[in-house]
């Protein structure tokens, strides 16, 4: 198909850490369950709104300002909150119902790791237990607003945080826009579950567990290729897939990727172009906005055209200066992490 296909930029896509994608979700009796639709909507919506925006009490942006992410309470019309979980009903349980299933369910996360303070030394501890990602919710009234004071986890900020997901890479980078716009869980799921892959990837293979994930069933296996061909066609704005490989007795199938209908942003790498990564992403969203400050009181901006500048003299520094500046405050960002 030669039809142009529809660029996305960053404000259009969701950074969602790969392991958060393939967690493992129970509810408060430790039993096997699933975030429903509307808490799915609810949990990819506050990871989008905490990347995206400046509250005014808490600074939660690219420079986060909370390196022990203390800083977790947030509050939100609970209008915006229903809008963001697509909640309808107008009464006043149908919020309340979706949060208490965020609150009370459970999330386990397999080859996660933290660096944690132990014995006074940094060191890096897996994890695989971390608890509901919204710890509690006060509903409000104040005027003739209503309002909702969420109070997340530290685990669920940190996963939020954009500094964190590029300094530690292992995400996805989600169609937001577009894919909030699907009708049903498993379509929703199954785009987060390729998202994971390489733009140049042809192939998805997926097993039983992995199709049990993205179903949110554990019917007989063959029961599964109904599910996903009766959801495909869903995902046709996005993406064009179909099963090439069903192998019942293996229990695993495989999806070829026939189109992508978006253009999806290259993306960012965490290693040896993790600076790179860093300017172009300055550049682009943080332009006439203070960086850094130097002990000779110089305070550097990049400008509109990329160009770091002194804002006291309006000075722009030369390529070499630049260059062992923007070391100094790759530097010194990564380090507040």
């Amino acid at each position: 198909c030669n039809m142009k296909k529809e660029q996305l930029g960053y404000d259009d896509l969701v950074m969602k850490q790969k392991p958060l994608i393939d967690a493992e979700v129970e509810k408060a009796q430790v039993v096997k369950a699933s975030y429903t639709e509307k808490e799915h909507d609810l949990l990819n919506a506050l990871l989008y709104t905490l990347q995206t925006r400046t509250f005014s009490e808490n600074t939660l942006d690219f420079w986060n300002n909370q390196d022990d992410t203390s800083n977790r309470t947030f509050v939100f019309a609970e209008a915006e909150l229903k809008k963001l979980a697509k909640i309808k009903d107008t009464s006043a349980d149908a919020l309340k119902e979706v949060i208490r299933g965020l609150r009370d369910k459970r999330l386990e996360i397999k080859n996660f790791t933290l660096e944690k303070i132990v014995d006074g030394e940094f060191k890096k501890v897996k994890q695989h237990y971390i608890g509901s990602m919204v710890e509690s919710a006060v509903f409000e009234k104040v005027g003739k607003m209503l309002s909702v004071k969420l109070q997340l986890s530290p685990i669920f900020v940190l996963l939020a945080r954009r500094d964190y997901n590029i300094s530690n890479g292992n995400f996805a980078l989600i169609p937001y826009s577009k894919s909030k716009e699907l009708s049903g869980l498993v379509p929703k799921k199954l785009i987060e579950y390729i998202s994971k892959y390489p733009i140049e990837t042809k192939i998805i293979r997926l097993n039983e567990e992995n199709l049990e994930k993205i179903c949110n069933k554990q019917p007989a296996f063959a029961h599964y290729k109904k599910i996903l061909n009766s959801n495909l066609s869903k995902l046709s704005n996005l993406i064009e897939l179909k099963i090439t490989l069903w192998n019942s007795k293996l229990r695993i199938c495989e999806l070829e990727i026939l189109e992508w209908k978006i253009e999806r942003p290259n993306e960012i790498k965490s290693n040896s172009n993790k600076l790179n990564a860093f300017i172009k992403h300055v550049r682009e969203n943080y332009a006439n906005q203070l960086l850094y400050s130097t002990e000779e009181g110089e305070m550097i901006m990049c400008s509109l055209e990329g160009l770091l500048y002194n804002y006291k003299t309006s000075i722009t520094y030369t390529k070499e200066r630049s260059m062992d500046l923007w070391k100094i405050i790759f530097d010194y960002h990564s380090s507040k992490q």
